[in-house]
């Protein structure tokens, strides 16, 4: 778990240690990990998503669907520490300290490690340590997420020790897709930033048998998470409905994206998602059926957009159907209170106007978290990444198609 312990509700899949209303909260990060398909799933994506499953015995937010991540440890923010891999820039004054807490938590919560060249492109030295490390042996890799998993420092080490030079963690390929602050109304809160990066072609599926397979490359830690699930957008989405449904579709339902076997996990199952996963996934699902719509003009790393940090506020709003229902409110929507507190206003009826809503279930004695019913987001005019969407119930006249 590191020094400090993990988030949960925002995105991360550790342990969370209370915070008071209203309390600040504790920086994190989590990380959307695309692996590309050599060809589209009958859902028309052609990558997946890691999604780590909480485990059934978590003190929070158990069984849930999360993407890896965790609160900052001491050694994100170490300068000493990684000056040799990041001479010419401070880790406490940009984007790198959340990064690096991104790429140390993928690791020792799923075994995927992120590495890229120190200097200029230098495919040569990259190749060679992707193959050092493709060939060290599953117990050795295990027992080195075990001791991240104790001590941070210890993934300095790795890359000292284990990988040797040429190499560091690869922030560059991480880009930054969003910012999600719990709300003030809650006893636990994040301040979570969310990365997005896609598995180099040798990561990926490929017909090269020299290749890892990017559904052998993850693995659950057997203690904060029981299941490492890599699925399309629409399927994490359609499945996380099934769930607020309480339905399980027939495993014939073509609708499904094709799972391997080997994973072990039925792709009929209805899963939890909490609001940042559902959301961040449904964007994905309605505008990017193609990784190849995420990325620049070099092909090799997701393009940046407008991030804005969201403090979601609670309230009741009508929905297109003209239903009064309660609503996790984002900036821009109609019926948030911009500089206002946790709530939201309450939203008159046939009032057509912007949306950047999640419809919810509020928290109760049987659940955990906000269940998500459907998330709309129409006329938010924040450039490219910022088109219109909507997933699941968001109103009898609006039925999702996904």
């Amino acid at each position: 778990m590191s020094v400090s312990q993990k988030s949960a509700s925002s995105g991360g899949s550790g342990e969370s240690s209370p915070k008071r209303k209203g309390g600040e909260p504790s920086l994190s990060a989590s990380l959307l990990l695309v692996a590309p398909l050599p060809k589209p799933a009958r859902d028309g994506h052609d990558y997946r998503v890691l999604l780590l499953k909480r485990a059934e015995k978590s003190s929070t937010y158990q069984n849930a669907y999360v993407f890896p991540g965790g609160n900052v440890d001491p050694i994100d923010r170490d300068e000493r520490a990684w000056s040799s891999y990041f001479p010419s820039t401070s880790t406490s004054t940009d984007l790198q300290t959340v990064k690096l807490c991104a790429i140390r938590e993928t690791f020792e919560e799923s075994g995927v490690l992120l590495f890229e060249p120190t200097s200029s492109p230098d495919h040569t030295r990259q190749k060679e340590v992707e193959e050092k490390w493709r060939k060290l042996d599953d117990r050795t890799k295990t027992k080195l997420r075990e001791e991240v998993h104790s001590s941070g420092e210890e993934f300095v080490r790795i890359f000292a020790k284990e990988l040797g030079q040429g190499v560091r963690p690869a922030v560059s390929k991480l880009t930054h897709w969003a910012n999600w602050v719990t709300p003030l109304a809650l006893p636990r809160r994040f301040d979570t930033h969310f990365f997005i990066s896609i598995l180099p072609s040798s990561s990926s599926p490929s017909a090269s048998p020299d290749d890892t397979p990017y559904y052998k490359l993850a693995s659950s830690d057997g203690v904060e998470t029981s299941v490492a699930a890599w699925l399309t957008p629409s399927e994490a989405i359609r499945r996380a409905l099934a769930h607020t449904a309480n339905l399980s579709y027939p495993e014939t339902t073509p609708t499904y994206a094709e799972q391997p076997r080997s994973m072990g996990n039925n792709p009929t199952n209805s899963i939890i998602l909490h609001p940042p996963q559902f959301y961040l996934l449904a964007e994905l699902a309605n505008n990017h059926k193609s990784w190849r719509s995420l990325v620049d003009g070099s092909g090799n790393h997701v393009r940046p957009r407008k991030v804005r940090s969201f403090t979601p506020q609670i309230g009741k709003v009508v929905d297109e159907g003209g239903k009064l229902r309660p609503a996790t409110l984002l900036p821009g929507d109609e019926a948030f209170v911009q500089g206002g507190g946790g709530e939201g206003k309450e939203e008159e009826r046939g009032k057509a106007g912007v949306r950047h809503r999640t419809y919810v279930i509020p928290p109760n004695e049987r659940t955990q978290g906000l269940t998500v019913l459907g998330v709309h987001r129409r006329g938010i005019e924040d450039g490219p990444g910022w088109e219109d969407m909507r997933a699941g119930d968001i109103g009898e006249q609006s039925a999702s198609k996904l």
